[in-house]
Parts: structure tokens; sequence; C-alpha cells
């Protein structure tokens, strides 16, 4: 797997935490214009052409940085193996092996080894999560049908 997995340091937390409000406002205006933005670095005279995707992105991994979290950045053709994708999901080995038997994430088979591409991977997490919030809807409706005092805002 190709990521970029590094311990966000307290130095690294101070540092983001000065400059993350000016890039959440700035690329919140930037996804607004055109296709890309040119920035100039510091100790450089010729200006970078970057995608505004580029620095939406950037400006995540600023804020989660600020927070003091930890991230991987995985690209989306690279593929995993079971314990790569149990880590990705939160959930055990042996469940995702299950998942990968039923028929729930496509794979393939490296000899003995199972490998699962990541963009499979982002798509079972995101059905879950819409599977999810459709039951959490259903009960809160049933809920406030029942008056119990829920709602589902």
């Amino acid at each position: 797997m190709e990521a970029i997995m590094e311990k966000t340091t307290k130095e690294d937390q101070r540092i983001a935490r000065t400059s993350v409000d000016r890039l959440r406002k700035a690329s919140k205006k930037l996804s607004q214009r055109g296709d890309y933005t040119e920035i100039t670095l510091q100790h450089s005279d010729q200006p970078l052409r970057l995608p505004n995707k580029a620095i939406s992105l950037l400006s995540t991994i600023i804020s989660n940085m600020a927070a003091g979290k930890s991230m991987a950045i995985i690209l989306s053709d690279s593929s995993v193996g079971t314990q790569e994708a149990a880590d990705y999901l939160d959930v055990s080995r042996p469940h995702v092996v299950r998942l990968l038997e039923k028929g729930e994430i496509p794979f393939s088979k490296a000899g003995t080894h199972r490998r699962i591409k990541v963009s499979d991977l982002v798509a079972y997490q995101k059905r879950m999560k819409a599977t999810r919030r459709k039951q959490l809807n259903f009960l809160a409706q049933q809920a406030q049908e029942l008056g119990l005092g829920y709602s589902n805002e």
C-alpha cells in the first residue's frame, strides 16, 4: 500500500493552528472560482499552478493536523490486504474475510493472499454509512410516531 502515515507531532500541530482558519476560508473562496490557483512559495520566484481540489485537500490535511490527528493518504487505485482493510474499516480482520467470502466486497487473490482495491473498500464503506443513516432515520421516525421524544435531525 502506498500511503503517508506519520504521526502528527506537537510542533506540526502548533504550526498548523497558525494558518488553518485562513487556509479554510481561502479554500472555500477558491472552490467557487476556476479550476486552479497560482501560489508562490517563499524563496521561489516561480508561481506554482495547483488544482483547486489540491488546495481543498491541503485545507483538510492542515485542519486535521491542527486538531492533532494523524492521517493516511492512500491512492485510490492501490490494493490492500485484509488487515489493512480491517484497519481502514475499524473492524477485525476475520470480519473483513467474512465480508469478502460473502461477496460484500470484491477482491482478488495473489497466491493465498486476498487483495482488495481501495476504491472497492471506500464504496463498501459509503454503502454501509448510507444504510446506517437510512435505518437510523427510520428508527427516529418510529420513535416520533410513538411519542418517545426523538427526532431525526
